[in-house]
């Protein structure tokens, strides 16, 4: 009975170290088998835009404001983004903090407040479409008939794409000017005073010289031969030339309808005393939403920041100032 006892438990027990061996076998990886880990590779990125202002078309947008203080935050979150990304913009935005927007698409561009760095997935580029200001670039090109509906081959678009070359029949020099058709017998009564210096100069650009007095305190008295009599003019010989030269050039077409919508324009531009208006203050061909009030202050939003719904971001600049730097 012993004996019988003794040997049930020894089968027991070599059956039990069986199972285990091939348990930990079943378990192990074959022989040359290797353990192989994957890793989501880095986008390769392209810079479309350097400190630049223009970037991405909001059609592509994904998110507007993105906690990012270098580009390769920016890059980074595009990365980790859990919708598609494929572009990115890094700026400094109104307060002058870093900015970051990211984009799904990127097939066009647009103008827009702040210079920055746009970068997209490497082999893309965004496609600008055409604005009267490139044919400024060179004198005497003018724009193309509907020039506002051409997509250029890139992001920065070129004269050839968007403007009419001038005629090859007529010169680009402005004639001579003929000479004065004013006598000027009592000059010594308007320009005879200490350090005034007289000149002739075309000012207005009729084609004939005028009669032209400045002195060293910044007085300015300009004798036009149109007129033929000397007018005490607020602004010098130099700026009425420049005001005539832009007279000239073809008129811009007129901006289209704003591109944002304002669902709240109460709360920026309804204080007692406010004025509100739609006029092109950046020149992009799109009319920006305008606050002034009489206090003198001034508050803008741009069509080109628009985000979901509304505007984004409001500056101080006034429209005067912002069309003159974008002259």
């Amino acid at each position: 009975m012993t004996k019988s006892l003794l040997l049930t438990l020894a089968c027991m027990s070599l059956a039990q170290g069986s199972r285990t061996t091939a348990s930990v076998a079943d378990g192990a990886p074959l022989a040359g088998s290797q353990m192989i880990q994957v890793k989501k590779a880095r986008t390769n990125w392209q810079m479309t835009f350097t400190d630049a202002k223009h970037t991405c078309s909001i059609e592509g947008v994904v998110s507007w404001h993105v906690r990012a203080e270098t580009e390769d935050d920016c890059k980074n979150a595009c990365e980790a983004s859990d919708k598609p990304c494929s572009a990115g913009f890094f700026f400094m935005n109104h307060a002058g903090n870093p900015d970051c927007q990211l984009f799904e698409t990127c097939e066009s561009c647009r103008n827009t407040q702040y210079a920055g760095n746009t970068f997209q997935a490497d082999g893309n580029a965004c496609s600008a479409t055409c604005t009267w200001k490139v044919c400024k670039e060179e004198p005497g090109w003018k724009p193309k008939h509907g020039y506002a509906d051409v997509t250029c081959a890139g992001p920065e678009c070129n004269l050839d794409e968007c403007c009419i070359p001038p005629s090859t029949t007529t010169t680009t020099q402005p004639p001579t000017p003929g000479p004065s058709k004013c006598d000027d017998p009592g000059r010594s009564r308007w320009c005879g005073h200490p350090c005034s210096r007289f000149s002739r100069q075309d000012c207005d650009l009729d084609g004939f010289l005028d009669l032209v007095c400045d002195d060293c305190y910044g007085g300015s008295w300009i004798k036009l031969s149109a007129q033929c009599s000397p007018d005490n003019t607020t602004t010098n010989c130099a700026d009425m030339a420049r005001e005539a030269a832009m007279a000239k050039l073809p008129p811009a077409p007129p901006p289209a309808a704003s591109t944002c919508d304002d669902p709240g324009r109460s709360r920026w531009c309804g204080h007692k005393g406010s004025h509100f208006s739609l006029k092109d203050c950046d020149l992009d061909g799109s009319l920006d939403m305008v606050c002034e009030d009489d206090a003198g202050s001034s508050w803008i939003r741009l069509s080109a920041d628009c985000s979901n719904g509304g505007p984004k971001d409001i500056t101080t600049k006034k429209c005067v100032e912002m069309i003159k730097e974008h002259r």
